[in-house]
């Protein structure tokens, strides 16, 4: 049943990722404690700031979302000017949104991925060493990440 005193959850998306450009990919958005409250539903992407980012990249959007169920609704990824993760969450009352566990992922596919440092930033000789790249425009494609080491190769990210 629908609680009018709390605002909805967004446990997923249906799609997590699209070009930043682009807007507008239709997206279902499920939880719980959605409601057919007219033009007060909404979803909201707000980016995230980036591991050793001093902002956030972009300011939040709402766009306007369609009432499907109480555990679901339906609405359009905004385009955004920079490549960025968004948190997804939504509203009722079109002013108090609810806690999210699903992101939207934007990346440019015309411009290259940008490596802004790593960690830990030297491995022992001959011992695998797992590393994290931090950065921006990393597309979470279905072609999958690679990480090129020079003259050694490539190995999947």
């Amino acid at each position: 049943f629908y609680d009018a005193h709390a605002p909805p959850r967004v446990r997923n998306i249906s799609r997590t990722y699209g070009e930043l450009g682009g807007g507008g990919d239709q997206i279902l958005v499920s939880g719980t404690n959605f409601a057919p409250t007219g033009t007060a539903l909404a979803c909201r992407f707000e980016p995230l700031r980036d591991a050793g980012a001093d902002r956030v990249a972009a300011p939040a959007v709402d766009t306007p979302a369609t009432f499907v169920s109480i555990t679901q609704i339906r609405c359009s990824a905004p385009s955004v000017p920079v490549s960025c993760t968004a948190a997804v969450s939504a509203t009722t009352d079109g002013t108090t949104f609810g806690m999210t566990s699903a992101t939207f992922t934007y990346y440019d596919p015309v411009a290259p991925a940008h490596v802004s440092h790593v960690s830990p930033s030297y491995g022992t000789f001959q011992q695998p060493t797992t590393l994290t790249i931090f950065g921006s425009n990393f597309a979470p494609t279905s072609a999958g990440l690679h990480a090129r080491w020079g003259q050694l190769g490539t190995t999947r990210a």
